[in-house]
């Protein structure tokens, strides 16, 4: 049986889509590109690493904490000025120290003080009469009768306010400490003489307040008396005397202390190129940081792409080596 034509017929030759590269996988296995190209990585990622390294470490914020200890040196790549804040603020903290404080004369009391000095002056005078007599003192309710009615050197206290001489100095220290302002507990004592603004706007800054104590023991020793009964009127004047008569005036002793640290001028140092900024272990501190950021502030514009080229040349040329 004879098959049909189209059986018989070679069949088409169908054209060849893909090329073929059987040949060619050792020609590739032979070749110097995949070492090239693992050269190329290893030269970009080295020299971004040694890039990114360089610019944390001036960025030492992000890499301690205030008050560690820093593992590198750093040097100075400009030169540069920057202001020393904590230096600043410790010059500003002395001006505030400086400045003087702000009392003010309260008007009550002064004569609260004046009615109780009376009252004991007239209650002396009333106990010693009544025992010259053989009465009995009974003190009156108030602060000055009871003062007079504890003093054991009474008849020497008595004869001494008996001199007229003596009443008068005694009465005109006294006024004076009043009208310049006595000063209490509450009186904050440094080396700059205060202000003091009396009742009618006076500003006085000539002189120190004296203290409660102090003004008692000054009345004390112009009577001329024994050591003991002028310890005992010491003591008496001081209770009078309570907490004196001045008043602290926060507004405007707070507004002295910011002018006088307005005034402070701020303390500006210099570092040169070169200079070492920070030494390995040196422990970081707000003047560390000061320095830092004003050396950023005086590097140009692009300095951290300068310093990836820069890196990148060099790794370059390691891996040629």
């Amino acid at each position: 049986m004879r098959l049909p034509a189209f059986l018989l017929s070679r069949p088409r030759r169908q054209r060849q889509i893909y090329p073929d590269i059987r040949g060619n996988e050792s020609i590739l296995n032979r070749s110097n590109i995949p070492a090239i190209l693992v050269i190329v990585m290893i030269w970009v990622v080295t020299a971004v690493l040694l890039t990114l390294s360089a610019g944390y470490r001036r960025d030492i914020t992000m890499l301690s904490p205030l008050g560690s200890r820093v593992p590198f040196s750093l040097w100075a790549l400009v030169d540069f000025s920057y202001t020393d804040s904590a230096a600043t603020e410790k010059a500003k903290e002395a001006a505030r120290e400086k400045a003087p404080e702000h009392y003010d004369i309260d008007d009550k009391k002064t004569e609260s003080i004046k009615k109780s000095f009376e009252d004991f002056f007239t209650g002396l005078r009333v106990r010693t009469a009544r025992e010259n007599e053989g009465q009995n003192f009974v003190p009156d309710d108030n602060q000055g009768w009871k003062a007079a009615a504890k003093l054991r050197y009474l008849t020497e206290l008595s004869h001494a306010l008996e001199n007229q001489a003596i009443r008068s100095d005694l009465k005109n220290s006294f006024d004076r400490a009043l009208r310049h302002g006595v000063a209490g507990k509450n009186f904050k004592k440094k080396a700059v003489i205060p202000c003091v603004m009396t009742p009618d706007g006076r500003q006085l800054s000539s002189e120190h307040p004296v203290s409660v104590s102090e003004l008692a023991e000054n009345l004390a020793a112009k009577l001329k008396v024994s050591t003991e009964a002028a310890a005992e009127f010491a003591a008496a004047a001081a209770d009078l005397l309570d907490d004196g008569n001045l008043i602290y005036d926060d507004v405007r002793s707070g507004k002295a202390r910011d002018e006088a640290a307005d005034k402070v001028v701020p303390v500006v140092k210099t570092c040169q190129r070169g200079d070492m900024l920070i030494e390995k272990n040196q422990i970081i501190s707000r003047e560390l940081l000061d320095k830092l950021k004003a050396e950023k502030e005086m590097l140009p514009r692009g300095f951290g792409f300068s310093i990836f080229y820069y890196r990148m040349a060099g790794s370059f040329l390691l891996l040629l080596l």
